[in-house]
């Protein structure tokens, strides 16, 4: 192997003629080869629990005010995702994060590493997620929320049911693709969506799919 390689490399270095020949390079510019999104330069906010995202303040002027930089000279997407929001459950409308806690069994993951209280829970009760959106909205963002598609029917339904009376607005929906992820969890999704969303020009988008191949009814919502 090292001998082709020696072999091809003297080839080249024979073949490469006067080093100070000239060359013409000439471009077309009157043909685009692809098109940069305007949102091209976007930021991302982790969902993850021990982030920082349960704790911080949303409402932090300073905070805001640095985001809304972000969108000042040109539109950027929001994504709010990571891990954490395979693990999230989402204590809004008609259950709490203590009793999804409680009917989960859950456990703080990093004993000795955090304090969690008993009913600890990656959980997203509705006035986190009131602030998450007024930060959006400040900021001149467009929102993608990164959720955990393995969720019950029940609790999607609460979840954009409740995120529609406060009127989040997304720009897509990303489901992850960890744990719980499959054919079944996003037919479900989308037919959650499709039951409170009915317009479907007002109904969000779901990005970031790799699963639509196997999916025959997906694309209409891609």
């Amino acid at each position: 192997l090292d001998d082709d390689w020696r072999s091809l490399r003297l080839a080249s270095l024979n073949s490469e003629g006067p080093r100070n020949a000239a060359v013409s390079v000439g471009i077309d510019t009157g043909v685009a080869v692809n098109r940069i999104r305007d949102e091209y330069v976007s930021f991302n906010l982790d969902s993850t629990f021990d982030r920082g995202f349960f704790s911080r303040n949303l409402d932090n002027p300073h905070l805001v005010y640095l985001a809304k930089q972000l969108t000042s000279a040109s539109p950027a997407f929001l994504r709010l995702g990571g891990s954490g929001g395979n693990e999230m459950s989402y204590g809004v409308g008609n259950i709490t994060c203590e009793q999804q806690a409680a009917a989960r069994d859950y456990r703080c993951p990093f004993p000795g590493n955090y304090s969690c209280p008993s009913w600890f829970l990656p959980c997203l009760n509705g006035s986190h997620w009131a602030s998450v959106n007024r930060f959006v909205q400040k900021s001149g963002a467009q929102m993608i929320w990164g959720m955990n598609p393995a969720a019950t029917t029940d609790d999607l339904r609460d979840f954009f049911a409740f995120s529609k009376s406060i009127n989040a607005s997304f720009a897509g929906i990303e489901p992850s693709n960890e744990s719980g992820f499959n054919q079944t969890a996003l037919a479900k999704l989308i037919a959650v969506l499709r039951e409170l969303y009915p317009d479907k020009s007002s109904r969000p988008r779901l990005v970031g799919i790799d699963m639509q191949a196997n999916c025959a009814d997906c694309a209409a919502d891609l």
